[in-house]
């Protein structure tokens, strides 16, 4: 039998275990006590005392360390009888040392994932009989599949958008349409569900089970039980953007799965789903709706766990104080080398597998390795920073066995492709690698990130620096090997000649200790400059590779908000464009850009296209009320109003421009006022600007 899912009985306050057997034929349940705890970090214990003593909770004196590298310290451990302890005494404690003198620790986990760690359990474990557990979660065995049923879920209201006033008119699970009246309906998806018993629940629009939860009766069950835990939207700024997160449910016994919501869905499937709740020990529920960093810290989480470390809650890490000079030396980001804007010949794209992971590992980086008090060395390029040479870094040690696990995928990958043997265990394996590479890809960030638990604005700085100092060697070693390097750009670097490239990779792998891998050969490369200017633009490019495909980044055809009429133009340009070999067919081709350019203009100014094709997709950063000016956003916010359905900051709105000079609401049309007048001028120009744009270098 294996671990499906956990979930908590918060009346009894109990741990429910779900278990499937392999093949996903029978499912068992299994009831739990469970007492959590979390820790109290004070100099005044006697306060603590009788704070605790007014309570129906247990305190003892332990050891703990409060940061990586640090000794052992008394706090005390606080064990509660009831779930929502955990967060309404530690506030209480935090409180009560009016935020300073009371710092608490071990908070801020769920009470699911608490039991699992405690427990060592992860989903998908092989559970014995006797309740036995020795499997190492780092290895994967992809011949040992774990069955899940699942269904799709869709559902129709009478109204065009979902909005709890508008009355279901169908649901369709999977390829079976419900019709009927709306309680009729609901009834018969409960009953319909009941009979197939799923464990994944599939829908594909932001609030379908918040609408459906909110139209159906009170003792509605969706889940194996009845009962379930909701979580609200929100909307949050996250690196400059406002990002928008749909209400959420966990569901007793089944997993809800917004396929458009779950990025880590989206990107690696449900295997890297169960790939990252085995590694985290995250509940598969918990897992779907998680980001990268999250996942990350959750790995950290454990690491911390098994060496006493405490898990703060309210990170107080201040940055060290820097000169300006050394400022200026320190917050210069990665590696970026000026792109040679034009055509070029066969270019050859190489770069580091998971560079920044693999600095971390290499060079000992972590917050207690740097500027440690044991070791003066002063390794860090540029900065002078000392990293501790006598004890392995906290971060090094989460990371090692992530690593190696990608880099025994990877070398599963090709060994598959070079046997060519079944694609189906490609694609596995391939889903699981995309899962690991983000959580790495996370894991550099959080090191700068003010929240993370373990982050410290020196190791992020460290990093960058080492990325620098081994792009530039790389750079130097290409050159001295034939090559000419034509853009290098954080991990990776583009070169063309007539050098050694398995001689320019293995002496890269010598000196430097990180694989290089070759992504990808090109037949030819075009490196755009920034418009209006001469400079290359960072990250504007397109090319042919040797197997015919066409490779594009930062142009129109990769931008969200580009009409799907200008991305079809342009990449019917760039299929014309495939077919040469060189820069002077490829200016003979100009003319014939500008006649694509002209059909597509036709159709705007003969009116033969779909509105769907001219739909722009955008993200609203603020409320309605909060833009000063009338841009396109607030207009289509303004009109989602008056259908009835309002908006939040970093929710996507979709629009067809009516009227771009306009200065209300008749700048814009909504796809569900099924417009019949467009600015026809407005769409010709994005036209001419996405054929011109592709010819920039030639300028």
């Amino acid at each position: 039998m294996k671990l499906f899912d956990v979930s908590t009985n918060i009346k009894d306050d109990e741990i429910v275990l779900w278990i499937k057997n392999k093949e996903g034929t029978k499912l068992k349940k299994k009831i739990f006590d469970f007492n959590p705890f979390f820790y109290v970090l004070t100099e005044n214990p006697g306060e603590i005392k009788d704070i605790v003593a007014s309570t129906n909770a247990d305190r003892r004196t332990v050891k703990k360390k409060p940061w990586p590298g640090r000794p052992g310290r008394e706090v005390q451990e606080i064990k509660v009888r009831e779930f929502k302890d955990v967060w309404e005494l530690s506030d209480l404690i935090y409180r009560k040392g009016d935020y300073s003198r009371h710092r608490v620790f071990n908070v801020d986990i769920s009470i699911p994932h608490r039991f699992l760690i405690r427990n060592n359990l992860f989903p998908t474990i092989n559970l014995s009989k006797k309740g036995e557990t020795k499997e190492d979660r780092f290895k994967t065995n992809l011949k040992e599949d774990f069955v899940l049923k699942s269904i799709e879920l869709t559902i129709n209201p009478s109204l065009s958008v979902l909005n709890t006033e508008s009355e279901i008119k169908s649901i369709k699970i999977d390829d079976i349409e419900l019709k009927g009246k709306e309680k009729e309906i609901i009834e018969e998806l409960e009953d319909y569900i009941a009979d197939i018993d799923p464990d994944l629940i599939f829908t594909d629009k932001n609030n379908t089970l918040s609408y459906l939860f909110e139209r159906a009766y009170p003792d509605f069950k969706l889940g194996r039980e009845k009962g379930r835990k909701s979580f609200s939207e929100k909307s949050y700024r996250s690196y400059g953007r406002v990002v928008y997160k749909p209400s959420s449910y966990s569901l007793n016994g089944r997993i809800a799965i917004n396929k458009n919501k779950s990025f880590i869905y989206r990107e690696s499937g449900m295997k890297g789903i169960l790939e990252l709740s085995k590694l985290s020990k995250k509940p598969i529920h918990e897992t779907v709706n998680a980001s990268p960093g999250t996942i990350i810290s959750s790995i950290q989480v454990l690491r911390a766990i098994k060496e006493d470390i405490l898990i703060p809650w309210n990170k107080k890490k201040s940055e060290e104080f820097k000169s300006l000079e050394k400022l200026f030396k320190a917050d210069r980001g990665g590696f970026t080398y000026q792109p040679r804007v034009g055509f070029h010949k066969n270019a050859v794209e190489v770069d580091f597998s998971s560079l920044y992971p693999n600095i971390i590992e290499k060079h000992n980086i972590s917050p207690e390795t740097i500027n440690c008090r044991c070791c003066t060395n002063e390794e860090v390029p540029q900065l002078n920073y000392s990293i501790c040479q006598k004890k392995t870094g906290f971060l090094p040690k989460v990371l090692k066995p992530i690593l190696e696990k990608r880099k025994k995928i990877k070398d599963n990958i090709k060994t598959l492709k070079t046997e060519r043997r079944d694609k189906k265990l490609i694609k596995k394996y391939k889903n699981i690698d995309r899962a690991l590479k983000w959580i790495l890809v996370t894991c550099f960030g959080y090191t700068g990130y003010k929240n993370a638990k373990y982050g410290k604005i020196e190791v992020h700085e460290s990093i960058c620096a080492y990325g620098r100092k081994i792009l530039t060697k790389t750079a130097k070693i290409a050159e001295k090997n034939g090559f000419k390097v034509l853009h290098g750009i954080v991990d990776s670097i583009w070169i063309k000649g007539d050098g050694n490239l398995k001689k320019f990779k293995k002496q890269v792998e010598e000196q430097i200790g990180i694989p290089l891998e070759i992504e990808n050969n090109y037949k030819w490369i075009v490196f755009l400059p920034r418009r209006n200017s001469k400079a290359g633009a960072l990250n504007k490019y397109y090319g042919i590779l040797e197997d015919e495909s066409i490779v594009t980044k930062g142009i129109e055809t990769e931008r969200k908000n580009i009409p799907t009429i200008v991305k079809k133009m342009q990449k019917e340009i760039l299929k014309e464009l495939k077919q040469v070999e060189n820069l002077r067919e490829f200016k003979s081709k100009i003319p014939e850009t500008k006649k694509i350019l002209k059909k597509y203009q036709n159709k705007i100014k003969e009116e033969k296209y779909d509105i769907k094709e001219l739909t722009i997709e955008s993200t609203p950063s603020k409320k309605t009320g909060d833009y000063k000016c009338y841009n396109r956003n607030k207009a289509a916010l303004k009109k989602y109003q008056k259908r009835g359905y309002s908006k939040n900051p970093g929710e996507k709105v979709k629009y067809i421009i009516r009227n771009s000079q306009a200065e209300n609401e008749n700048k814009v049309s909504i796809a569900e006022e099924n417009p019949k007048r467009i600015d026809k001028e407005f769409y010709n120009k994005k036209l001419e600007r996405a054929q011109k744009s592709l010819l920039l270098h030639l300028n």
